[in-house]
């Protein structure tokens, strides 16, 4: 990533008309925060198994809790905060990042989890395990630019809906894969995810826009972002912890055949590979609920109610 993001830095800064600029106090405190609280929802996430639940999981995703209650209260008292709370009083601004949330969890179990089916279950190289996943996320910009005209004729909250339809829909059949899965139903289910993931996209960010005055349109984008972003991360950290219990529950070595030393290998290597698929298919599968989830906000986007409320004295409104 840093290559790329060098790249894009210098090509903002040749390609990028300058504006007009304001210095304005930086929210330390607001940002110390908001870091704290999503560092220890992270680490208590990633941690509960290995530290468990009641002496490590729990306290530390009440102690977030507390530093996110003290958070919006400090933010609230900013005139200049580094997330401005009004924001969230728009339905849709609030609905399109919900979803956006959620999206985000459910997408980076499909992209770390897709490579690793390939791992464990065929003894795929990296370049066979992201040859697999390629085949869901070369639809994502196909779907993508479907859905930038899909808005215009369907609005936001039909496209959004139908985006997280499809990909519940493709991560719904990929969590049933048996371990002789075909190439073709390969291709199909995560084409089929791909493409919701890139449906949804241009619906939910036009929403945020949309919702935003001229002078909020950078930091609206930005906690759309951000948005996604902590969903990738809680989803992962929280996945990643739950996995090894998952693994080590459905691991049952009952029936060990210890007296016939031959058969000893193949039988826990075929006990282990069934444990991963169980913890796959459970994996793909609370990413499809997500998804499905997502559907609910999805259906409180109204562009034409909650358009533009946010607004300071003196912006232009954006064109709806």
């Amino acid at each position: 990533n840093v290559p790329l993001g060098l790249a894009a830095m210098l090509a903002v800064r040749l390609l990028v008309a300058p504006g007009r600029r304001r210095r304005l106090p930086v929210d330390w405190l607001g940002a110390l925060l908001l870091a704290a609280f999503l560092a220890l929802a992270t680490t208590a996430l990633s941690g509960q198994h290995a530290a468990g639940w009641y002496g490590f999981t729990l306290p530390l995703l009440l102690a977030g809790t507390v530093l996110l209650a003290v958070f919006i209260v400090v933010e609230r008292r900013r005139r200049h905060p580094v997330i401005r709370l009004g924001l969230f009083r728009n339905r849709t601004f609030s609905a399109a990042n919900v979803a956006n949330l959620l999206e985000g969890a459910a997408m980076i179990t499909a992209l770390v989890q897709v490579p690793f089916f390939a791992y464990a279950t065929r003894e795929a190289t990296p370049i066979e395990g992201g040859l697999l996943l390629i085949r869901m996320t070369v639809l994502i910009p196909v779907g993508a630019f479907a859905g930038g005209f899909l808005v215009r004729h369907l609005g936001h909250r039909l496209t959004a809906a139908a985006g997280f339809a499809c990909a519940a829909a493709g991560l719904f059949l990929v969590s049933r894969w048996p371990l002789d899965v075909s190439s073709a139903v390969q291709t199909r289910d995560l084409a089929l995810a791909g493409f919701g993931f890139g449906l949804n996209s241009p619906a939910l960010a036009a929403a945020v826009v949309g919702t935003v005055s001229r002078a909020r349109l950078a930091t609206g984008s930005a906690i759309h972002i951000v948005f996604k972003t902590t969903g990738m991360m809680l989803g992962l950290a929280f996945l990643g912890g739950w996995g090894v219990y998952r693994f080590e529950t459905l691991l049952d070595l009952s029936g060990l055949p210890l007296l016939n030393w031959g058969r000893l290998g193949a039988f826990v290597e075929q006990r282990s590979l069934e444990a991963i698929l169980g913890v796959l298919h459970g994996f793909f599968l609370l990413a499809a609920v997500l998804c499905a989830a997502a559907i609910i906000p999805s259906l409180l986007i109204d562009l034409r109610r909650d358009a533009v409320q946010e607004a300071p004295s003196g912006d232009p409104p954006l064109p709806r």
